[in-house]
């Protein structure tokens, strides 16, 4: 790709987007320091602004590209979302992108625009500074040379076809990375998607929401959510072709993890570049006018055709095919992707020539990726909990290290899990003993499955896999958010509670889907349709996926992805042997934090979490539900109006006194979960009525430690007590604490 000469002509938008940028030269990761704003490229400088994409705001900082020494990939266990650098004097900018291809694209174009500059560095660092060193390298001194090769160090390779370390494939090659991957479908059996930090957004996004049902604490009940994605612009100036994704903005702020813009009620789509008048990708349909409720716009004209070139995938699961212009698939076929411009639903074509839509979840690239066994997000503690429900000798994954650029194989053996570092020498060659090297990890693996090669035993199979839920009902529904009423089949009631009753039922007769309908004079319609547009904005593999709304004749349905063993608290209840095994509790606590540490970040409050607001899937899958009563303030505090209900057990003093709502009430509502989990479910304060506990809590009196609960996790509990709200650890802190405890024991191979 040949450089820009970026000082030519005056300034020209080049791409506009909404993302997160973190405060320069902090140290410290908190959610305080990140803030929304709208990002804008020029030939000249890269600007971010506050506002939204409908409504710019003032200018809040700029980097000038000929200052730029480094424009790299951040590690994606830096900030649990992918992101990039642009290194520029002493400062370094941090951008969180809403998913894989948004920062490729910005990357991509960044980098073409500073190829010239002369100021790039050899070297980068991929992780961050944070206690006094670098993350990816323990080196103490934060202007350290990199350790990592950046872009420019092997730009020759890119002239080839290669990807260089770190980056996504170049626009004009039909390689693949293994290491950029795609997200990984959701509720795959509890490890294809599922659990804290996983699949994430790739190429096209995942949309995922919550949703809670079984009663609340004070007779409530609820059901929550699911978004749709963030908002954003790609305009073709005159310069390169800026060919980013562009998001359609969601009621009361735009999807991804920082919804902080207004909906756009209607958009002409157009966006002036000097005096060019051209279409963008911006379009966004009107709200539905009889609710004021805007279903997302259709996807496929938001987001313009991918430039990227086709693609080889292979379907991990049989589809049948629901819609007219889908694609069927059978396991193991391949088919080639030719565009991945919507988020859910992408074109392929068969060997055959046949051509139609295929669910993105249900595909991966060909190469590592594509193998049965290879789950690049799984967590350690997901995949020991995994392989042990299993329990089949020599039953394996490979997943990601929590060290950088590192693999690690979990392997079962006479009932207890394994962990191995899969290791890489000078010559790219994988090994685990040092005895036995090979070019690809997949060759590595397929030597292991004969021989133990210095493991504990020889590797046999993946366990097995659960069909994940589609990512959206049907093609069409990448084009509409309304579901017909004549198209749901009623089942058993779920659960009932304040605000209605959920039931289980099936759209079509095909998909498995849970119904909460509002209880008439119950609350208000407008308030019901504000909890879908709440659910509407999340998207984390820990909150429940939404599919659609019924409107029509005065009844009032959300429609969301069934869990099929229900409420968490009564899931306990009923399993009172779960309690005795801590990696099974624990990982349910870890899963629950993640959710809630993504709406911490997001500037969501929850207001209502306990384990009868938690869902159970398969594997013991947990996603936090019921956000009826949440709230996106943009202080971090929202006092309830009078009358509001919240439970008394529950809730910080700061709630019963003052009814003050923050992200640090929803840390103490997590201690009381954490409580619940490690007791099998019992109600916490037992012998106290609600008076007293108002009494007892503001006195000072704490819970006591659950028979079963480790010592360092009830630690987590009276930290997550404290009167005065600042003194509570954030979920960031928590979800930290909770998965060091898993451990980091890894076995060496001996031969």
């Amino acid at each position: 790709m040949m450089p820009v000469n970026h000082q030519s002509g005056a300034d020209v938008e080049l791409k506009v987007d909404y993302m997160v940028k973190r405060s320069q030269g902090k140290s410290a990761l908190g959610a305080t320091n990140f803030k929304k704003r709208v990002f804008v490229l020029t030939n000249n400088k890269l600007s971010y602004y506050d506002g939204n994409l409908e409504k710019r705001g003032g200018l809040k900082g700029q980097v000038d590209l000929n200052s730029v020494k480094v424009i790299e990939k951040v590690s994606d266990s830096a900030f649990d979302k992918p992101s990039f650098q642009v290194v520029h004097g002493d400062l370094t900018l941090y951008v969180i992108a809403d998913d894989e291809a948004q920062r490729h694209d910005w990357l991509e174009l960044l980098r073409q625009y500073c190829r010239s500059n002369g100021k790039l560095q050899d070297f980068y660092h991929p992780g961050l500074f944070v206690n006094s060193k670098w993350s990816c390298c323990d080196h103490k001194s934060k202007h350290s040379t990199g350790c990592s090769p950046a872009f420019i160090k092997d730009e020759h390779q890119f002239s080839q076809g290669a990807a260089s370390f770190g980056s996504s494939p170049t626009r004009g090659s039909g390689n693949i990375q293994h290491k950029a991957l795609p997200p990984i479908p959701p509720d795959a059996g509890g490890f294809n998607g599922s659990g804290p930090g996983y699949g994430g957004q790739g190429y096209g996004g995942q949309g995922y929401g919550g949703q809670g049902y079984g009663g609340q604490g004070y007779g409530g009940q609820g059901y929550g959510g699911q978004g749709y994605g963030g908002g954003g612009h790609n305009v073709h100036g005159p310069g390169p072709m800026a060919s980013g994704p562009v998001y359609p903005a969601s009621s009361g702020g735009g999807g991804g993890i920082y919804p902080h813009q207004p909906m756009a009620h209607a958009n002409s789509g157009h966006v002036v570049v000097s005096n060019t008048h051209i279409q963008s990708g911006g379009h966004r349909t009107a709200p539905y006018q009889d609710h004021n409720l805007a279903p997302p716009p259709p996807v496929s004209k938001t987001r313009p055709s991918s430039t990227k070139p086709s693609f080889e995938v292979m379907a991990m699961y049989d589809y049948p095919g629901i819609e007219k212009g889908d694609l069927p698939l059978c396991k193991g076929q391949k088919v080639v992707i030719f565009d991945n411009s919507r988020d859910h639903w992408w074109r392929a074509r068969d060997d055959r020539g046949n051509e139609g839509f295929v669910p993105s979840n249900y595909v991966k690239k060909v190469g590592l990726e594509s193998e049965d066994w290879f789950f690049p997000t799984l967590s350690r503690a997901r995949a020991e909990n995994i392989l042990k429900q299993e329990n089949k000798e020599g039953a394996f994954v490979v997943r990601n290290s929590s060290r950088d650029n590192m693999y690690t194989l979990s392997i079962c053996h006479e009932g207890q899990v394994r962990h191995y570092h899969i290791k890489d020498d000078e010559e790219k060659k994988y090994f685990i003993s040092e005895k036995h090297r090979f070019p690809t990890i997949t060759e590595l693996i397929e030597y292991h499955k004969l021989n133990g090669g210095g493991l504990v035993t020889r590797l046999r199979r993946p366990p097995t896999q659960l069909v994940p839920n589609q990512p959206v009902l049907s093609s069409a529904f990448d084009t509409k958010w309304q579901i017909d009423k004549s198209e749901l089949s009623l089942g058993k009631e779920l659960g009932s509670g304040q605000f209605g009753r959920v039931v289980a039922g099936q759209w079509r007769n095909k998909v498995d889907v849970a119904i909460k309908m509002m209880k008439e004079g119950a609350m208000n319609e407008d308030d019901f349709i504000e909890e879908a547009k709440v659910m509407q904005k999340f998207q984390h593999d820990n909150l429940v996926k939404l599919y659609g709304v019924c409107i029509k004749q005065g009844a009032v349905y959300i429609i969301t992805e069934l869990m099929v063993n229900g409420c968490l608290l009564q899931y306990l209840r009923n399993n009172k042997h779960l309690v005795e095994k801590t990696d099974i509790i624990l990982d349910m606590a870890i899963q629950i934090c993640a959710a809630m540490k993504f709406l911490e970040q997001s500037g969501f409050i929850h207001r209502d979490l306990a384990a009868r607001n938690c869902l159970v899937g398969d594997r013991n899958i947990v996603k936090v539900g019921d956000f009826g009563l949440a709230r996106f303030v943009t202080d971090d505090e929202y006092t309830a109006s009078e009358g509001t209900k919240f439970p008394i057990k529950w809730a910080a003093p700061e709630v019963i006194t003052h009814a003050r709502f923050s992200s640090k009430s929803d840390v103490w509502s997590y201690g009381i979960l954490l409580w619940e989990l490690w007791s099998g479910g019992k109600t916490p304060y037992p012998a106290f009525t609600n008076p007293q506990v108002l009494d007892e809590v503001l006195r000072g009196y704490r819970l006591e430690n659950p028979k079963l609960c480790p010592p360092e996790v009830y630690d987590l509990m009276k930290k997550s007590w404290q009167a005065n709200p600042e003194d509570r650890p954030s979920f960031a802190v928590l979800s930290d604490s909770l998965k060091a405890m898993v451990g980091d024991d890894y076995s060496d191979a001996v031969d």
